[in-house]
């Protein structure tokens, strides 16, 4: 299927004039045919394309280069640029650290407008993966992004966010994630302490239930090795009627109903 596509890139720049003010867009034009970087500062971005028909090029992958450094990101699947699209590149910071960030739509003509989204760590020198979202909205007095959702000709569903580092919480996970950390206390489902667990969110629900999987987190202060996180259970709310369930204690890793 296709999906007329228009690029709407957040580009980031990591060592250069951090503290200029970003919060105006700049932006370049890109099309189907389009062959030339996008530059900006000492940024520049090509974008890998395959044809799939006369009319019809494939999104591969953004190949960015910030001075001497490189990075390969890999764009969603099925996004692909039509013969008379027209898109565009734009600059500009969407954690509030005054580096630019990088997005990009991987949806054009619809009611929704969907990009991948990522931000840059410039200690690290690291492009963080954020997400497929609807359009962020950026409120700077704040320090939070919104994006709204139209659901069919009458509703709207709007869903407001706030960074935790490099991680974009939702306030709806937010306050799940809140709450299963008492669930977790309460019922006295690990002996580890609540600040070296990871609490995530899961997508899809289970049977009308929000689920949660509580994973290790291994660092300095926490011990493992940092770079896996193993689960160690689940926990299910179903936030209707307020039951809550967990396999943290099942002899059958099934979820049991807690109280």
């Amino acid at each position: 299927m296709k999906i007329f596509l228009t690029f709407f890139l957040f580009i980031f720049s990591a060592y250069s004039n951090a503290t200029e003010d970003n919060n105006a867009e700049t932006s370049c034009d890109l099309f189907f045919n389009t062959t030339t970087p996008c530059k900006y500062k000492n940024i520049s971005i090509n974008i890998s394309m395959e044809k799939i028909a006369d009319d019809e090029k494939l999104l591969k992958q953004l190949n960015v280069t910030n001075n001497d450094k490189k990075s390969t990101l890999l764009i969603s699947k099925d996004a692909s640029i039509l013969q008379g699209d027209k898109g565009f590149i734009s600059f500009i910071d969407i954690n509030f650290d005054s580096v630019p960030d990088i997005a990009i739509t991987t949806s054009f003509g619809l009611a929704n407008l969907y990009l991948d989204y990522w931000v840059y760590n410039a200690d690290k020198e690291y492009v963080y993966y954020i997400g497929n979202f609807p359009q962020f909205k950026i409120n700077r007095k704040n320090k939070s992004l919104s994006n709204t959702v139209k659901l069919n000709a009458e509703k709207y569903n709007k869903t407001l966010y706030h960074w935790e580092g490099f991680k974009l919480i939702s306030n709806s996970s937010h306050r799940l994630i809140t709450r299963a950390k008492k669930i977790t206390k309460k019922f006295k489902l690990t002996n580890i302490e609540l600040s070296c667990l990871n609490f995530v969110v899961l997508e899809n629900q289970i049977e009308r239930k929000k689920v949660i999987d509580v994973h290790e987190k291994h660092n300095t202060l926490c011990g493992g090795d940092p770079e896996t996180s193993p689960r160690l259970f689940s926990i299910a709310i179903n936030e209707s009627n307020g039951e809550i369930w967990s396999d943290a204690k099942s002899l059958l890793g099934q979820l049991e109903k807690l109280e």
